[in-house]
This record gives structure tokens, C-alpha cells and sequence, in this order.
């Protein structure tokens, strides 16, 4: 079985995982594994066509343009959070399992954000109540980022305001902590932090295109 890697997953982290899978499979007589790691998967069709299963990052589609040669290819897996880089349909329907990895840097994005906050002199006052935000999206993400604001807010004894706009979050979170606005309320907001997914559908909640010209025009407008 050959596994095709980008060369940063395997070099910064992975190596000793792989190396240990690779034991664990030849102590149980599976059929040997060999990892190739590349530095891009652009220049390397000929390994796609003979790989198993490939490892990437955003940097690559897996979609029937780049896939349509590989036969024996049955598992694919991005490293990254979204999977708009996946054409899971196309993917199924040649039989080519497929994973993702959402939250997996979730904690590093929410740090992220506090620290744009801090540097753009806007984490005090929103958390002494000063300011407004606007947080679009609480998932694995957006939820780290109102814990943390939450817990600074109420070490500073400060009665903050966020307003969180998240049009999935009925069917899958319960019990949430928060109170839903909708999208034109965040608007308002001083500050605007955008913590969701790349989604196409349904269209009445796809976040693609959410900020449009119109959107952006307004904003625009009341900011003046």
C-alpha cells in the first residue's frame, strides 16, 4: 500500500505516528506500507496514479480533475478544518472513502483572534463592555472564541455585548450558552469576527457569498 503525504504534515508532527503504524501493520501481517511524502501535489501525477491513499493540506482539490487517473486510489483525507477542497460526491461515487479534520487548530484560531483584538486595541473594550461584536459562526471555533472573551470579560467585571449569528447551530448544538441574533443585527457591531465554514448549501444558509457587495457597501457606509 503506498500513501502519498505533503511533505509539511509528515516532517511536522507525523513522521513518528507513521512510523508507528507502519509497526503496528507489519506485526499484524497487513500488507506493508510505504509513505512517500512530497514537497507539492501538482508535479507528482505519476504517484497519484499508482497511490492508495493521499494526505494533504488546503493546497490541493480532490475532485475528478485530479483524481480521474488514480485507480487505485480508496482513501484521501485533507488536514484542514473545511472540506471545500473535497468533492465528496465525486469521491463516494468512485468508492474513495474520505476525512477531514475539523477543530484541529481550533484552539490556535481562537488564540489567533484574541490576539488581533489585543493589537488592534479592541480586547479591552469589548470586554469592559465598550465595544460591540458580531461573532458569525459558533462552531469548533467560534465557540473557543466567546469562551475565552467570555472569561476576560468576566475577570474585568465588564457587561459585554456579542451578538452570534450561526443559522446551523439549531440542528446541531443544544444547550448553548448564547443568545442568536440575526445577520443584519450583527451588522451593528463595532467589531466583526467571521468563524464559520465555506458552505454553497442551502442557499438560505450557505455562508459563500454572505458578504457580498451590498453587504460590504453598507458596512461601508455606516462606518463613515
Amino acid at each position: 500500500m503506498q500513501l502519498v503525504i505533503d511533505k509539511k504534515i509528515y516532517q511536522e508532527g507525523a513522521k513518528g505516528l507513521f512510523a508507528a503504524l507502519q509497526r503496528h501493520i507489519s506485526e499484524n501481517g497487513g500488507e506493508s506500507l510505504e509513505i512517500i511524502p512530497v514537497p507539492s501535489f501538482i508535479n507528482c501525477k505519476r504517484l497519484l496514479q499508482i497511490a492508495d491513499a493521499l494526505i494533504f493540506r488546503s493546497n490541493f482539490n480532490a475532485n475528478e480533475a485530479t483524481l480521474a487517473a488514480c485507480e487505485n486510489l480508496r482513501f484521501v483525507a485533507s488536514a484542514t478544518a473545511g472540506r471545500d477542497n473535497l468533492d465528496t460526491k465525486y469521491l463516494e461515487s468512485c468508492n474513495i472513502h474520505w476525512a477531514h479534520s475539523p477543530g484541529s487548530n481550533a484552539d490556535g484560531v481562537a488564540d489567533y483572534v484574541l490576539s488581533v483584538l489585543a493589537i488592534t486595541d479592541n480586547l479591552v473594550a469589548l470586554c469592559a463592555g465598550r465595544k460591540s461584536m458580531g461573532l458569525i459562526g459558533y462552531g469548533e471555533v467560534g465557540s473557543r472564541i466567546y469562551s475565552r472573551l467570555d472569561g476576560l470579560a468576566k475577570l474585568m467585571g465588564g457587561d459585554w455585548n456579542i451578538k452570534v449569528y450561526d443559522p446551523f447551530i439549531s440542528s446541531r448544538v443544544t444547550n448553548v450558552p448564547i443568545q442568536l441574533s440575526d445577520f443584519d443585527a450583527i451588522l451593528d457591531c463595532d467589531v466583526l469576527v467571521i468563524a464559520c465554514s465555506l458552505t454553497r448549501s442551502p442557499p438560505d444558509k450557505a455562508s459563500h457569498g454572505l458578504f457580498d457587495e451590498e453587504v460590504l457597501n453598507r458596512l461601508a457606509s455606516e462606518r463613515l
